[in-house]
């Protein structure tokens, strides 16, 4: 695959187009895998995987493709149901689809009596391995299940059985998820635990792209504006979803290459922090430079422990992370950081740049390199 790393979206991913194609090979020659993709929210799982499926279906191997929906009652299997009905239509071949089709039939209701609240339905998840067998017996099978931290426990129990029992049956398990927000989904970081602990696994984090790749891709996406290099970097910190949003944005006509999309979307996942979290991710988006733990307690009116729960609801919900020399705190990104900033009522602004500029004023700071500009923008 490594023609399309030249793809837009694909630019300096190389390493991990080399880890998918190395494990479509694998299974080519006769040995089951599976690789967890693991990253942030709109860094690019999603792109990375679907070259890998245009790369198996073009050498005739059976793709399932399912995405896991955060909802909380998700029927048993869901994702991988979906996937084999849609797949009925991308078949490489008619007894392909006959075969699927046929699954499909015969399968039984999802829930029922073998269904409970602590184990999957049993039935199901063995004509699940079934049907995965038999394809194998023709073709190499891919079967993707996207945002593991939304599928139910049924799909993560066949995932874990699926990666326990293959080894030289030509299947490819891939399963994707989020990181920035480990602590919100009850149970995922043990089962991902688990699974790695198989030598079939290959697990790969895909990180932010680095800055030299964003600006070759806003070269890309807006020829003749170099201006927004800036603004896009200090904006997405290489989150490529961002990225081309702002550069959309921009060039629709949007001086601040801000879409709806993106504030809604930050929006939201503050919205599901506790008020006091909220606040503290409002007192962070209002500073500026490094925010030592120090400062942010003179700052923000809670106790201690409360400070300290509330920052580690923020960091669990992939919304705050400690800074780089790891002493204090910044929002994962610019744009939560603008948009939560912007989102403040004036009172609230003014409050907490007072709170701010008193803090400082009273610390031990004042010889730190960039102090004076510090507080004097929180004062003026």
């Amino acid at each position: 695959m490594g023609e399309a790393e030249g793809v837009s979206g694909l630019r300096g991913r190389a390493r991990e187009l080399s880890v998918l194609a190395d494990a479509f090979r694998s299974i080519s020659a006769g040995h089951a895998g599976a690789v967890l993709v693991g990253g942030d929210a709109g860094v690019g799982k999603s792109s990375l995987v679907a070259e890998l499926v245009r790369h198996a279906r073009s050498h005739d191997a059976v793709v399932l493709v399912g995405n896991a929906i955060d909802i909380a009652d998700a029927p048993p299997f869901w994702p991988v149901q979906s996937a084999i009905r849609n797949a009925i239509r991308t078949a490489p071949d008619a007894e392909t689809g006959a075969m699927l089709r046929r699954w499909v039939e015969r399968r039984p209701p999802a829930g029922g009596e073998e269904s409970t609240a602590v184990a999957p339905p049993v039935r199901l998840l063995d004509l699940l391995h079934q049907l995965l067998m038999e394809l194998a017996e023709r073709r190499p099978v891919v079967l993707v299940v996207e945002d593991l931290q939304w599928a139910d426990r049924s799909t993560r129990d066949l995932v874990a059985y699926l990666v326990a029992n293959l080894t030289d049956e030509p299947v490819l398990v891939v399963g994707t998820y989020r990181n920035d927000s480990p602590g919100s989904t009850p149970g995922l970081g043990g089962a991902l635990a688990e699974l790695r602990r198989h030598r079939c696994v290959t697990a790969m984090e895909v990180l932010p792209l680095p800055r030299a790749v964003v600006a070759d891709l806003v070269a890309h996406w807006a020829p003749g504006h170099p201006e927004l290099e800036r603004l896009v970097w200090e904006r997405s910190a290489g989150n490529a979803f961002i990225a081309e949003e702002t550069v959309r944005a921009v060039l629709d006509g949007d001086e601040l290459g801000l879409p709806t999309s993106l504030r809604d979307i930050v929006l939201s996942r503050v919205a599901l922090l506790s008020p006091n979290a909220r606040q503290v991710v409002r007192a962070i988006a209002t500073g500026v430079g490094p925010l030592r733990h120090q400062l942010l307690a003179a700052v923000v009116d809670l106790p201690a422990p409360s400070l300290l729960e509330s920052i580690r609801e923020a960091v669990a919900h992939g919304i705050a992370s400690v800074d780089e020399n790891g002493d204090g705190y910044r929002l994962r990104h610019g744009l939560m950081t603008e948009v939560v900033a912007s989102d403040l009522l004036p009172g609230e602004r003014i409050d907490f740049h007072r709170r701010y500029a008193l803090a400082l004023s009273g610390s031990q700071a004042s010889a730190h390199p960039g102090f004076a500009a510090q507080i004097a923008h929180h004062w003026y």
